[in-house]
């Protein structure tokens, strides 16, 4: 899912899109005749994404972003389309684009991206993240580009790149990530939140990057970081999680959103860690937790904590997806459970009476 668009791959491998279709991002080119909200056009169910490079390739994985998204064919190929500013789609030529109504350029249709160190790679993940990409190749190489803002592409030399419309470097086309921890390590999975990034080794090693306020990135040494003018600290380079619970697990997937993070180990174990107001943790009290003194308002969670409450306390975790303010994870006997902000049926209950209240409503 995006910000306001969702994407599906059927079992025989077709592309499905839905929600709002400016601006390219549900990869729909016809969108005259669309109902409107706002006057933005907007897909109101699933169809079939048959245009562009997907005409006729099947989709082994897709990726959505707030603005933009990418999907993997089956041949390994890597596609981006939507939003194509600041390096988000990883094309370095977009002149010749279609523009929005405040001239940006996007990509209506998905294409096949090749530029940079992609050529001839076969990708085995992906990950979107609001203005930057992440993706692992078949030979274990991390790859990223779009906004280096905050760090959360993870190169440790950013002299001599464009900048975007905020005076922010940003990386056009798909480069790969060498410097930190990662280092001669293999890759294979990777998330994007919205400031941060995460991959994980094929050695079950988690390694965190980007803004490190509030806890995102879940080290409990913050102390030497640089900050930028607002005093948000970032870690500018990939560097291993090895504090909490995570310190000597072998790590199996992990999901970033915009202030908090999720990561599984191989026995199933649910971790969490940063923001943990309205419950986006799952970590039940947390009154004795520290707040931040810059970046978001709110209790956080430093370091990776076990997440063991509610129906986790007897299932183990299968995979599990984070939004800005809910979590979802699938158990290993295929139960879905929820947490965090149920506003607008985020976590699916019909009935959230006897919920505990904030400001923003039940959690």
């Amino acid at each position: 899912c995006g910000d306001s668009h969702s994407l599906a791959i059927a079992s025989g491998g077709e592309l499905y899109a839905w929600g709002k279709a400016y601006a390219g991002r549900c990869g729909i080119p016809d969108i005259a005749g669309m109902p409107t909200d706002d006057d933005v056009p907007y897909q109101p169910i699933p169809r079939h994404v048959v245009s562009g490079g997907l005409a006729e390739r099947k989709v082994v994985a897709v990726a959505g972003g707030r603005w933009h998204n990418l999907a993997i064919g089956d041949g390994g190929e890597l596609f981006a389309w939507g939003a194509a500013d600041g390096g988000r789609c990883g094309f370095a030529e977009t002149s010749e684009m279609p523009r929005d109504e405040d001239n940006w350029p996007f990509q209506p249709v998905p294409k096949l991206v090749t530029g940079g160190v992609l050529h001839r790679r076969r990708v085995i993940a992906i990950a979107c993240g609001e203005n930057h990409s992440l993706v692992a190749t078949e030979e274990g190489e991390l790859l990223a580009w779009g906004s280096l803002h905050l760090g959360r592409c993870g190169f440790g030399d950013t002299t001599g790149l464009p900048m975007d419309d905020e005076n922010h470097p940003y990386q056009p086309v798909p480069r790969r990530v060498t410097a930190g921890g990662l280092d001669r390590k293999q890759v294979g999975f990777v998330a994007c939140g919205t400031f941060h990034s995460a991959a994980v080794t094929r050695t079950g090693e988690l390694f965190t990057w980007g803004s490190a306020c509030a806890g995102r990135c879940g080290f409990a040494n913050v102390e030497d970081l640089p900050s930028d003018s607002d005093g948000v600290i970032w870690q500018p380079t990939p560097r291993q999680v090895v504090d909490g619970g995570l310190g000597d697990k072998f790590v199996s997937a992990v999901s970033c959103s915009e202030g908090h993070s999720f990561a599984v180990d191989s026995t199933g174990d649910l971790y969490a860690w940063g923001s943990a107001d309205a419950g986006r943790c799952g970590l039940g009290s947390v009154e004795h937790l520290p707040h931040s003194a810059s970046g978001p308002d709110g209790p956080y969670q430093p370091i990776p904590a076990l997440v063991n409450g509610g129906g986790l306390a007897t299932n183990k975790v299968k995979m599990v997806a984070c939004g800005s303010w809910h979590t979802l994870a699938v158990s290993q006997g295929y139960l879905l459970f929820a947490w965090g902000a149920t506003r607008a049926g985020r976590c699916g209950f019909a009935d959230t009476s006897g919920l505990p209240i904030d400001e923003n409503g039940p959690y």
